[in-house]
């Protein structure tokens, strides 16, 4: 009997630092991100990442920033990659690109490391949206509202890998108390 309670408490323990220490749901796709990195005609950046080994798109929250610099030495960011909305693996910044040429680097921490550059040259600024027969449409990118805390996956895991490891904890401390009194 004793042996069977210190059994399912280092099992609770064992399961949660498992959880905690970071395994990833079934769909995780352990490699590297690729960025293919575009420019709209407002000057907004667009980043499609697809994961390097399948080609799957990257459906999770990324990490990551954007930074360019112009010919004549100008930089701008780091701009934090924000989702795009109802866009497979679509990322962009919630800054616009000024008029010119530029450098654009994308790169990423989270989920996976990821890269991406491209030349691309801003248009100036559209101020308004062009009356009928006046040219092309132009198309805005609005990236994703922030997220609150507890909206993703991996804030849950930590909740509940730290749970159970406080449980195991529990039970492992109690059964050595009865032992040993």
């Amino acid at each position: 009997m004793r042996l069977k309670g210190t059994t399912a408490a280092a099992a609770a323990l064992l399961a949660g630092v498992v959880v905690v220490s970071g395994a990833r749901p079934a769909s995780a796709h352990d490699d590297t991100i690729a960025f293919r990195v575009s420019l709209d005609r407002s000057g907004q950046v667009l980043a499609l990442g697809t994961y390097e080994n399948d080609k799957d798109p990257v459906d999770d929250k990324v990490v990551g920033t954007l930074t360019a610099q112009a010919p004549d030495g100008r930089t701008v960011g780091p701009w934090r990659l924000v989702q795009v909305p109802h866009v497979a693996g679509g990322f962009t910044t919630r800054e616009h690109l000024s008029e010119g040429r530029w450098r654009v680097t994308v790169r990423s921490a989270f989920p996976e490391l990821g890269y991406g550059e491209a030349n691309v040259t801003a248009p100036k600024p559209v101020t308004s949206p062009p009356k009928p027969g006046e040219g092309a449409k132009v198309s805005v990118v609005s990236p994703e509202p922030p997220r609150g805390p507890g909206d993703n996956w991996t804030t849950w895991t930590w909740i509940a890998g730290t749970a159970v490891v406080l449980v195991g904890s529990a039970l492992l401390a109690g059964y050595r108390r009865r032992r040993r009194g």
